[in-house]
């Protein structure tokens, strides 16, 4: 009997396609609006240095995370952490069953089109993020039938 052979892609692969799709970095857009380092400007805002009273650095502070966690400025204005994995998990694109080292099937998105702002959120950064996916997933799976990716990392 012999063997079907299956195209594999490998997800940062795909990733820089999207990047590339979007113009932009991975890094870009993992930093976008600053999320990732939301409570280090914060703590600059105000004026701390790089120990809180208790010796503890600033990412050990449970200090200066309180009072960032209370404060107007701190948590409650952090904009939404953004980066591809937790996007594309957050709205279903990756399968859960994904794990390190693992191959599951993805798919264009069917029905992008018509449900755009269920993906989206109406939110600029994520319509562009999804309007890269599918142009990005479309050249690779035009009839919908499903594409092997494989994650490690």
């Amino acid at each position: 009997m012999k063997s079907k052979t299956i195209e594999v892609y490998d997800w940062f692969d795909i990733q820089a396609e999207i990047c590339k799709e979007m113009n932009i970095d991975e890094s870009q857009f993992r930093d976008f609006k600053d999320s990732g380092c939301h409570f280090y400007k914060w703590c600059d805002s105000k004026g701390y240095g790089n120990k809180d009273p208790e010796g503890k650095s600033r990412g050990s502070s449970q200090i200066w995370f309180k009072e960032y966690n209370q404060s107007p400025e701190g948590e409650a204005s952090r904009p939404e952490y953004i980066d591809f994995w937790h996007l594309a998990i957050n709205k279903s694109v990756i399968p859960d069953e994904m794990h390190n080292d693992s191959i599951v099937t993805m798919f264009a998105i069917e029905d992008y089109e018509e449900d755009k702002e269920s993906y989206t959120d109406g939110v600029d950064w994520k319509e562009l993020f999804f309007n890269a996916y599918q142009k990005v997933m479309l050249k690779i799976d035009p009839n919908y039938e499903g594409v092997s990716v494989s994650f490690s990392w």
